[in-house]
């Protein structure tokens, strides 16, 4: 990998149906952006999408054109050429049934991996990528950007130990091509993970028609969690953490500052060392969840008739 006093990163970018292709290339290209992160610059990308998916068909032509336009970022046609004016990766493609054999291909190169959320839709997928990740010896990293956002990280460090009790809530919000909690569903499960580390042992859900849906964690040793998922955008996601007689709360995204500012200082400290931050198997658990939650979610089903 390579070494911290060594030049500024450049990278290839895969996936122009994203609002976080242009997202993450701001904050790395502009250096005047009040939430510039230095270190890597999107050198160039390749213009894919996915015809299946709708909101992937109606955005891809306008962030190809401000890649191009407004940040100068070099379209390439070929991953080859791609991988050959580049030091590493972010696959953000907006269709995660593609994910796995995107970084097949692009494991050849041996070169880090930055893999949007979600990393795949199975836990047997996540096996296999990181069976792939093993035998080219290629790095990979994949999760939400809520894991890193300043106040909900704060308050996760600072715990000394694992809360007694949590409680998660948001918008739970679906779309046609993504398979229930995969598309929206997986910034709560990341932010659950990331405070509690390991799977639970029992899941409920319970549906509440026109409101959300909530559901209840345990874990043998008497932990337990709620996620609040409510069918409404205007809903921020927060939580609140109970630790014996101590309970603190955050509200995400109160500060003034890019919510992916966070997620990109770790991204580009990824790309340098080659030791991704999230261990893998907390990529799994959330997998895991998010795969128990979509086949029981009987929201993303009634909204979608």
């Amino acid at each position: 990998m390579m070494e911290w006093g060594n030049p500024l990163i450049k990278i290839g970018l895969i996936g122009s149906d994203t609002t976080h292709a242009t997202a993450f290339t701001s904050l790395l290209n502009d250096e005047k952006h009040s939430g510039h992160v230095g270190g890597a610059v999107v050198e160039s990308f390749f213009p894919y999408y996915s015809p299946e998916i709708s909101l992937s068909v109606s955005r891809h032509q306008e962030i190809e054109e401000k890649l191009v336009g407004e940040y100068g970022v070099r379209k390439s046609l070929l991953i080859e050429e791609l991988a050959c004016h580049c030091d590493a990766f972010l696959l953000l493609n907006l269709d995660p049934s593609s994910k796995k054999e995107w970084f097949r291909e692009l494991s050849c190169y041996h070169k880090p991996v930055f893999i949007d959320k979600p990393l795949c839709l199975s836990s047997d997928e996540a096996e296999e990528i990181r069976a792939i990740s093993q035998k080219s010896g290629t790095p990979f990293m994949s999760c939400s950007a809520l894991r890193f956002e300043t106040d909900f990280f704060q308050l996760v460090q600072e715990s000394e130990e694992r809360p007694s009790s949590v409680s998660i809530s948001g918008p739970l919000l679906f779309e046609d091509g993504i398979p229930g909690y995969f598309w929206y569903g997986i910034h709560m499960v990341e932010m659950l993970v990331t405070i509690q580390k390991d799977l639970p042992s029992s899941m409920t859900l319970s549906f509440q028609e026109g409101r959300g849906e909530y559901i209840d964690f345990g874990w043998p040793d008497g932990r337990t969690a709620k996620v609040y998922g409510y069918l409404n955008w205007d809903i921020p996601f927060s939580a609140t953490l109970t630790s014996g007689a101590h309970t603190r709360s955050v509200i995400l995204g109160q500060r003034h500052e890019p919510l992916y500012k966070g997620l990109l200082k770790e991204v580009v400290s990824f790309f340098r060392t080659g030791i991704s931050p999230v261990p893998f198997e907390q990529t799994f658990a959330s997998i895991k969840i998010l795969e128990w939650l979509s086949r029981h979610s009987k929201a993303s089903k009634v909204l979608k008739k």
